[in-house]
């Protein structure tokens, strides 16, 4: 192995968006950085899928629901673990591990540069007060030792490259620090109205 002697300022751990982005906002303020990441690069040509029609994959792009269940049996429960995206998962038997039988516990983990920002549907939602102290409603864990300040009049930053949704509205479950507008399609229309969220 070779032993690099350059030092860094910061030193982080994984690149998806949270790893990424403190690493993006660290090397902006001239800060040298080191990111360690587990899984290799993608490749464009290879393992971006999502253009290939279902009429010209096997399966109709559902992909071999056998060969998830054996190899990604957890993964496979993410809805976007499928024909088109099951490489950016985790092989199940290749990275094990355990829970206690009275807290399951299903981890969905990507192993690549950028992490599940792949797999993330292309929504951002941000978190409130109520995401973070999650574990303390559960009655396991422990809560983040971070939470958003409470006035109404601070929001978080909130650049173009993210894109974060959320309701201005104080609603528990999402975030009233505030949001780009965004237009909803007719599709998410819909689905806010089956939802009951919606108008």
């Amino acid at each position: 192995m070779r032993v690099s002697k350059q030092l860094f300022d910061a030193v982080v751990v994984g690149s998806g968006g949270s790893g990424g982005w403190v690493a993006k906002q660290l090397t902006e303020q001239g800060m040298s950085v080191l990111m360690l990441e587990a899984g290799p690069p993608r490749i464009l040509t290879r393992d971006f899928t999502e253009h290939v029609r279902p009429y010209q994959v096997k399966f109709r792009g559902f992909g071999n629901r056998q060969a998830l269940l054996e190899r990604q049996p957890i993964q496979r429960l993410c809805f976007a673990c499928d024909k088109y995206s099951h490489q950016f998962f985790v092989d199940d038997h290749e990275n094990p591990y355990t829970f206690p039988v009275d807290k399951p516990f299903m981890w969905i983990r990507s192993r690549q540069v950028g992490g599940r920002t792949f797999c993330w549907g292309r929504e951002c939602y941000r978190y409130s007060d109520y995401e973070f102290k999650a574990a303390s409603r559960d009655g396991y864990g422990e809560d983040w030792p971070i939470i958003g300040p409470q006035t109404p009049s601070f929001r978080y930053p909130s650049p173009p490259q993210i894109w974060p949704f959320g309701s201005p509205r104080p609603v528990r479950r999402n975030s009233s620090a505030g949001s780009w507008p965004v237009r909803l399609s007719r599709y998410r229309r819909w689905g806010s109205y089956l939802a009951g969220v919606g108008p």
